[in-house]
């Protein structure tokens, strides 16, 4: 189970990041898009870190850690952009 943690990792943590852009298609991914980017970046945390050290346990977190920064810059660009007096 350690040695493939680290793929599912990434493999989970993309379908996150996608079912953003299947929220322009599908009325489910529309309703319930922050929720599986929010569960699906725990999971891939969890994953990550009980897989095995080595390249790919990094890859993962540092994906992770992307992951994480994108959705923050995106709020503060949309406080920023859409707040306007």
């Amino acid at each position: 189970m350690r040695k493939i943690a680290s793929p599912l990792s990434m493999v989970v943590l993309l379908f996150g990041i996608f079912s953003v852009s299947l929220a322009r298609n599908f009325d489910f991914f529309r309703d319930h898009y922050v929720g599986a980017v929010i569960s699906s970046i725990i999971i891939a945390l969890v994953l990550a870190l009980i897989s095995e050290k080595g390249f790919w346990r990094k890859i993962a977190l540092w994906l992770i850690v992307i992951a994480v920064l994108l959705i923050i810059f995106l709020f503060v660009l949309m406080g920023v952009l859409w707040n306007k007096p």
